[in-house]
């Protein structure tokens, strides 16, 4: 292409062969977003941006959300409004930028568009003065150190070492199973999806089941006796482990610490499966810390064509953000 254009595509099998250039591998390409635009269709649209040296990319979608989602319950706006992200709830942006020029080309459309627009997950702190920016819930991820288990908890201080000794202790009934068929995945476990959906302080997508049977990974079912008191799911891209959802039965969780014996699983799978980073995800952050991991902070940024709404937003931008959590404990011994 020889001239600076903006094209929105509404189906994602229209998208050109370049769109997978500029976006690489992982959650925005366009095998990945055709998954997406049939198991959660949610009025996608796909803005493709370029000019003579390079292209700019973003996926959009309506939702209904509490504006104010990510500022542990404050108070409760609730609108509809675009997302700039991927659809699917996961701790990865919904834009891919180039070189400055097809960025700014991409970024002047997204804040013209009409209503309000949040971009989520960004790991640049700014866009530029057409957004009002802050922080939104962190990442957390660990940096594979150890060549197994064992290692990774004998490089811990005493303390933390305990605690997971104590975890895996109370986990000692729990039956670990891989749905190698992933049809199996029924309401019983969507149900313990639906747990944590409900009771979580930042809901976005609620996705149905037929997203857990038809998206790529791996679902591992714990159980303690016939019935599942928790699952994960996991996502191996590249030399990275991702977890991306789970459920549990909470009437279980303390007695069997069901929680923290699926992260420790997701860390042990990582390690021995050779990965060299963990991506644990955006909740439960102090657990999360607590078991070596590292915070990655991450960035939303709003948007709106009148300067007036505009205003607004950046004198409440502190109730759009989100409180880093301020605990950095030292977990292992160098």
């Amino acid at each position: 292409m020889t001239s600076a254009s903006v094209t929105i595509f509404d189906n994602a099998a229209e998208l050109p062969p370049e769109w997978d250039t500029a976006t690489g591998t992982g959650f925005m390409t366009r095998t990945m977003l055709r998954l997406l635009e049939n198991i959660n269709p949610c009025s996608q649209q796909y803005h493709f941006a370029s000019t003579p040296s390079s292209t700019s990319v973003a996926v959009t979608y309506h939702h209904h959300l509490n504006l104010f989602s990510f500022a542990r319950n404050i108070c409760s706006c609730s609108i509809s409004l675009n997302i700039t992200g991927v659809p699917c709830s996961v701790a990865a942006p919904g834009l891919t930028l180039g070189s400055p020029d097809s960025a700014a080309l991409l970024l002047n459309h997204l804040a013209s568009r009409p209503g309000l627009t949040i971009a989520l997950n960004t790991t640049a702190s700014s866009l530029g003065s057409g957004f009002i920016s802050g922080p939104t819930l962190p990442t957390f991820r660990i940096p594979v150190a150890w060549p197994d288990f064992i290692s990774y908890l004998s490089a811990m201080r005493s303390t933390y070492r305990r605690r997971i000794q104590l975890a895996l202790s109370r986990g000692c009934n729990l039956k670990l199973a891989v749905l190698t068929d992933k049809e199996r995945f029924d309401n019983s476990l969507h149900a313990l999806y639906l747990n944590v959906f409900r009771r979580s302080g930042y809901p976005l997508e609620c996705l149905p089941a037929a997203f857990f049977r038809r998206f790529p990974g791996v679902i591992t079912v714990f159980r303690d006796g016939p019935a599942p008191v928790g699952f994960v799911q996991t996502l191996r891209q590249g030399d990275r482990l991702i977890f991306l959802f789970g459920g549990l039965d909470y009437s279980r969780l303390k007695f069997n610490d069901t929680y923290l014996n699926m992260l420790l699983y997701i860390i042990r799978t990582g390690i021995e499966s050779g990965c060299r980073e963990i991506d644990l995800g955006q909740t439960a952050g102090t657990s999360k810390l607590r078991l070596g991991a590292k915070m990655i902070p991450l960035y939303l940024h709003a948007t709106h064509p009148s300067p007036i709404v505009r205003w607004i937003l950046r004198r409440t931008s502190r109730l759009l953000s989100y409180g880093i959590p301020q605990e950095t404990p030292r977990v292992f011994h160098n």
